[in-house]
């Protein structure tokens, strides 16, 4: 009788953060969508994610039929142009590219300029805030 070997997911850690850095992203969406009342943003992030978590699927895919596989350059384009949320899902989701260093720093290193940005955009500085208020 064969026993299974209980193999928790990746990185609780890792996991933790990702969550948490979603939660700027979810502020800047409801911000632009009351505010401005637009939808913009909630589309970009949602098709870029939905498009990094099917690119990093079939990439797990192929690497696992040892196959030709996605340059690591086009998951890191699509996770820049807002797809970072489903790529950070499908790293999890798929087990996939967790355990390059290279490829994590990258990754998080676009998170970090979304979260920039996106901070940015919901706390101006209080320059910018004074110009706002004269206009």
């Amino acid at each position: 009788m064969s026993q299974r070997r209980y193999n928790p997911k990746p990185w609780p850690a890792m996991f933790t953060l990702g969550l948490l850095s979603l939660v700027l992203p979810a502020l800047g969406i409801s911000q632009a969508w009351t505010n401005e009342k637009s939808k913009a943003p909630l589309f970009i992030y949602s098709f870029s994610s939905c498009i990094s978590f099917l690119s990093y699927g079939y990439d797990k895919y192929r690497a696992t039929n040892r196959r030709w596989r996605l340059r690591e350059n086009l998951l890191h384009l699509i996770d820049l142009l807002g797809g970072w949320p489903g790529g950070f899902a499908a790293q999890y989701y798929f087990r996939h590219k967790t355990r390059k260093p290279s490829f994590q720093l990258t990754f998080w290193f676009t998170v970090a300029i979304h979260q920039y940005f996106i901070f940015s955009r919901l706390f101006p500085a209080p320059s910018q805030h004074f110009e706002r208020l004269d206009s």
